[in-house]
């Protein structure tokens, strides 16, 4: 039985990614009784900032969380004196960091190598940061067409407004999505719309 990766977008913030991707993930495991799991492509950059903001920088355990998941990701970087926010601490290291490696590819070749250590035997894994169409691309050419399925969904909504001035924002405008979510109406709209992809 193969496994299926879930890769979910979004147009702008605000649209119901994250919802929808907890959707997925409780119906995966509590209707379909599958095993199921999230991964993200921003876990090991949050993993290495989460060193750095503990270990030089002096952020308690709260703050870090506040910082990289919570509400203060748009917030001042604390102890720094330079005017610079959690976000853009983010977002250069992902983007900017891949580019002066040379690999392109390095959160594509990261994921698949997390991928790899399953094994083909119905796993669901849902991955709701997709940005960049060359991780998608990648991971397309590398896995296993015997052993994976692909799923691309977007989540759109008409009130949420796109974020715009870096690389990370905006990238997927031209992708073929498997499936466009429009999040427009209630949130068991929305969940009768994430049903249907799965059923």
């Amino acid at each position: 039985m193969k496994n299926t990766l879930f890769l979910i977008a979004a147009d702008a913030p605000q649209s119901g990614k994250s919802t929808v991707a907890q959707y997925l993930y409780n119906y995966v495991r509590d209707v379909m009784r599958r095993n199921v799991q999230q991964q993200t492509f921003a876990a090991p950059l949050k993993e290495m900032l989460a060193t750095l903001l503990s270990g030089s920088l002096g952020h308690s355990n709260t703050e870090i969380t506040a910082a990289l998941t919570g509400d203060n990701k748009l917030g001042r970087v604390k102890n720094l004196q330079s005017d610079i926010t959690y976000r853009k601490l983010m977002q250069t290291l992902g983007t900017e960091w891949r580019e002066a490696t040379g690999v392109p590819t390095l959160w594509g070749e990261i994921m698949l190598a997390r991928l790899q250590f399953l094994k083909p035997c119905g796993q669901f894994v849902i991955v709701d940061d997709f940005r960049f169409p060359l991780e998608a691309n990648y991971l397309l050419e590398k896995l296993n067409p015997d052993e994976w399925q692909v799923i691309t969904i977007k989540v759109t909504r008409e009130k949420a407004e796109a974020v715009t001035g870096h690389a990370s924002e905006g990238g997927l405008k031209d992708w073929p999505f498997d499936h466009v979510i429009e999040n427009n109406g209630t949130v068991t709209a929305l969940y009768a719309k994430v049903k249907a992809i799965l059923v």
